[in-house]
């Protein structure tokens, strides 16, 4: 994204226009960087928990609130870089 470092060894998020570096948590940066690593392919949530089951728990809802987050963080409004694909 434009204005946005996204620095995977350090696990944060970087916005140009302020400076700020937010630290991501665990679930964010695995989330995050599994979207990274199967771009472009399209996953739906359940996909999305069978990567994240390993050693902890969450729902779609959890999912769906950390993809928010993410989008607030790359200051994706128009989810021009995390797209929502219905009935996946």
């Amino acid at each position: 994204p434009q204005g946005v470092v996204i620095d995977l060894l350090s696990r944060t998020i970087e916005t140009s226009g302020d400076g700020i570096v937010v630290f991501l948590s665990d679930r964010e940066f695995k989330i995050l960087k599994l979207l990274i690593e199967k771009s472009p392919e399209v996953l739906s949530r359940d996909q999305i928990l069978d990567d994240l089951r390993e050693g902890e728990s969450a729902s779609h809802r959890s999912i769906d609130n950390v993809i928010v987050r993410l989008r607030q963080l790359l200051k994706d409004e128009n989810h021009e870089f995390i797209k929502s694909v219905r009935s996946v």
